[in-house]
C-alpha cells in the first residue's frame, strides 16, 4: 500500500513521523528506567498508516485493525492518540474557530 492510496504526500508522512517520534513530555509519577507494559504490536509507521486508512476508507475500527491485527479497541487507543499528539503539534493543528452561534446564544440565554 503506497502514500498515494491515502492522500498524503511523502513529505508529509515523514514530517507527521518526525513528530510522532519526538518525546512527548514525561510524567512526573514515571518511574525512571522502568519500561511499563508490553511492547507496541505496530511501528510508529504502521499506526499512522493505520490512522490514515481508518481516514481515508473509514471502515470499522474493527476492519481496520484487523487488516494490521490487532483489536478493535487497540485500533481505537491508536487512532485516538495519533490524533492528539497530531493536534498538539505546532504543524498539524488547525487554527481555532469562533464559538458557534448555538452556543453564544445558550451562554446569552443562561447569563440573564
Amino acid at each position: 500500500m503506497g502514500m498515494v492510496s491515502l492522500g498524503v504526500k511523502r513529505t508529509t508522512f515523514k514530517k507527521m513521523i518526525e513528530v510522532l517520534r519526538s518525546k512527548p513530555k514525561e510524567s512526573k509519577y514515571k518511574i525512571h528506567g522502568a519500561i511499563r507494559g508490553p511492547k507496541e504490536k505496530l511501528s510508529t509507521e504502521n499506526q499512522l498508516l493505520m490512522m490514515l486508512m481508518y481516514y481515508r476508507e473509514y471502515r470499522p475500527f474493527l476492519h481496520t485493525g484487523a487488516s494490521f491485527g490487532v483489536s478493535e479497541a487497540q485500533c481505537w487507543r491508536v487512532v485516538r492518540n495519533l490524533e492528539e499528539r497530531l493536534i498538539k503539534s505546532a504543524d498539524f493543528h488547525s487554527p481555532g474557530s469562533k464559538p458557534s452561534r448555538q452556543i453564544w446564544i445558550w451562554k446569552w440565554w443562561w447569563s440573564m
